[in-house]
């Protein structure tokens, strides 16, 4: 693929200006007709007689063009002209049929208004009556920016105030334009200058709300309206509490709860939702939390996590505890 300059200085000869516009076709490139404008005069080729110069290229004036392989792109605004010479009797008129309408005789660029594929075929005339052949000249004009949208690894947390999204949650911007193709994506992090966007976004910072914002541009310069994602990173974990109901008796470092009390953890989260508390007993399997919980007599250790709605893990807490499930006995003692 090529960008095409159309600043160019060439040699004009025989053009003045009137502009035309033209309307979308996807009829295919005009062939030679074979017929001669009705002003023209037609002459009996004779090795004496001086053939009409070759025509140059179409150029464009007002924009870039692009080409991919294939074909030319223009943005809205660009111009063409047809270029022509003669090194004999020099150029009469220029002869043009753009898109489907009827021939016209070339005083000035032509202009397009219609997105889409457009033609401009062409004939030159010398002061003579020679002809030179028809030609025919192909674009598809590109009047829309590309479409683009942020996509995030995580789907994020709808919270009251926004939407949640773990610390290492990677962004990923996704442009797409159904004509010259996307060119370029730009983004820019909590007011900072604009980037290239090469590879998926991790922001360094942790929890805290923060804004991308970003746009895309095409191979003919249509640019797309700046877009804006506002998130918040949750980077912070719950806090896992475990208890008694009722509360333990604390005698010499040691909890004591009856065998008629229930354990109970707890855990907070600061910006999304607990979804999940696992506990273990002593040494058994993990288990998930829903309602207190009944130990036999003895000494245990419980063990508890919690994870939020963005999959961070809280610290293992831990519990020790001793349940006296032995009732009280009293007698009374009579003295010797």
């Amino acid at each position: 693929m090529k960008r095409i300059s159309i600043l160019l200085s060439v040699l004009l000869l025989g053009v003045c200006p009137v502009l035309m516009t033209a309307q979308q076709t996807d009829a295919p490139d005009q062939e030679d007709s074979g017929v001669a404008p009705a002003s023209s005069t037609n002459v009996a080729a004779d090795s004496t007689v001086k053939p009409v110069g070759e025509e140059k290229e179409v150029i464009a004036t007002g924009g870039a063009l692009y080409n991919d392989g294939s074909i030319d792109y223009a943005p809205a605004g660009v111009q063409f002209a047809v270029q022509s010479q003669d090194t004999g009797a020099g150029v009469k008129s220029i002869y043009v049929w753009v898109d489907n309408s009827a021939m016209q005789t070339n005083t000035a660029p032509i202009g397009f208004n219609a997105e889409g594929r457009h033609s401009i075929a062409f004939q030159v005339e010398d002061n003579v009556g020679n002809l030179s052949a028809m030609k025919t000249y192909s674009f598809i004009m590109d009047t829309t920016a590309p479409e683009v949208k942020i996509i995030s690894a995580f789907k994020g947390i709808q919270m009251t105030n926004g939407v949640y999204v773990p610390a290492d949650n990677k962004f990923m911007i996704i442009a797409q334009d159904k004509l010259s193709g996307v060119k370029s994506i730009e983004y820019a992090i909590d007011g900072g200058a604009m980037q290239t966007y090469n590879e998926n976004i991790l922001l360094t910072e942790k929890s805290g709300m923060h804004t991308i914002v970003y746009r895309a541009a095409d191979n003919v310069g249509n640019i797309g309206g700046t877009m804006t994602n506002v998130f918040y990173i949750d980077g912070t974990a719950p806090v896992v509490n475990i208890g008694s109901d009722p509360a333990a008796f604390s005698k010499d470092g040691v909890n004591f709860i009856s065998g008629k009390a229930s354990i109970v953890i707890t855990a907070k989260d600061a910006d999304t939702d607990v979804v999940s508390i696992m506990y273990y007993i002593d040494n058994g399997e993990a288990a998930q939390y829903s309602y207190p919980i009944k130990l036999s007599g003895g000494e245990h250790t419980v063990k508890a996590m919690a994870i939020d709605a963005v999959g961070n893990e809280s610290q293992l807490a831990e519990y020790k505890v001793s349940v006296d499930a032995s009732d009280p006995s009293a007698y009374v003692e009579a003295e010797k």
